[in-house]
């Protein structure tokens, strides 16, 4: 038996965003720069880290909006007056981006020799927790 991504909507309700992304596939270009880890630290606790060896935190941006997180470095020019033998540090500008879930908040963020981490956590409303329902 087969499935259609796309006839899932039907059964599911409230997860229209997610299908849509879904069905959208891969960013295009998406590239391996920076490289980053995601870390589960709890039941409810994520980090997200990326290496970012050579930028200052006034090159950096970071940008939540409707559960979209984007992480932008814009390098400024670098006056060593030098030749280099061998460049293999990559400090070019870059554009990192995460789709969050709704119950995913941003706890903090903090850039500390070369690692930006991204404190996140599921918050679970308790309007939305599971709950035993009464027979009338």
């Amino acid at each position: 038996m087969t499935y259609e991504l796309s006839t899932w909507s039907k059964y599911a309700i409230g997860y229209d965003r997610l299908f849509d992304q879904m069905l959208k596939g891969p960013r295009a270009l998406e590239t391996n720069y920076p490289l980053y880890d995601l870390i589960k630290r709890g039941e409810d606790t994520y980090t997200v880290e990326l290496a970012l060896a050579g930028f200052k935190k006034d090159e950096l941006k970071i940008e939540l909006k409707d559960n979209h997180l984007t992480i932008k470095g814009e390098t400024k020019e670098r006056n060593i007056d030098a030749e280099y033998l061998h460049k293999g540090i990559a400090a070019r500008s870059f554009t990192r981006e995460f789709d969050l879930a709704d119950s995913i908040q941003v706890e903090g963020v903090d850039f500390i020799d070369g690692i930006l981490s991204i404190g996140l956590k599921q918050v679970i409303p308790e309007e939305q927790k599971p709950k035993v329902l009464t027979i009338n």
